[in-house]
């Protein structure tokens, strides 16, 4: 199966979007998926931080379970801001079947969609939060960049599409 790396600046729309392909996928095609939710990964692993060690820790942990369920029939969609470009090619390289998704916002749009995480690392309590006090390397070669200022509906229907595309390509339905 298939591993579908959702990257893109804190506040872009990565998880809801993930859930919403996911969602598609099982009710229309009856498809095994799953989303490791990268907020979510951070609280079951507690022990590791948003330092650059922290970082690749995380996203190489991540990546491996992707993999593993990959192997067991599941697409995995893996919505994680994954700032430099590095960290997302060594996902790419622990998963078999890597596919990175880069969904754009400009940042002021960022900016309003989760204004108490921005303020957070703009005060300072957020450390090594991208864009404020590390850079966030936009992909230069996606396999699907989606433009975020699109409808739910349609950056859900742009991944969905993608993700069906690659199943008919398998011949999985």
């Amino acid at each position: 199966m298939h591993t579908l790396w959702v990257t893109g600046i804190p506040g872009a729309g990565k998880t809801i979007l993930s859930y919403i392909a996911e969602r598609k996928l099982i009710m229309e095609w009856g498809q095994k998926c799953v989303v490791i939710d990268g907020d979510v990964w951070r609280q079951v692993e507690a022990n590791t931080d948003h330092s650059a060690e922290g970082r690749k820790k995380n996203i190489t942990k991540m990546a491996a379970f992707a993999n593993r369920l990959n192997k067991m029939g599941y697409i995995t969609f893996v919505p994680t801001c994954s700032p430099q470009a590095e960290y997302r090619e060594l996902a790419r390289q622990v998963c078999g079947s890597f596919h990175e998704i880069y969904l754009e916002v400009p940042v002021p749009v960022a900016r309003q969609r989760v204004p108490e995480r921005w303020a957070k690392a703009d005060e300072g309590i957020y450390q090594n939060y991208p864009v404020v006090h590390t850079p966030y390397e936009a992909p230069k070669h996606p396999e699907l960049h989606i433009d975020g200022m699109k409808t739910l509906a349609e950056v859900g229907d742009a991944l969905f599409s993608y993700v069906v595309h690659l199943l008919e390509r398998d011949r999985i339905k």
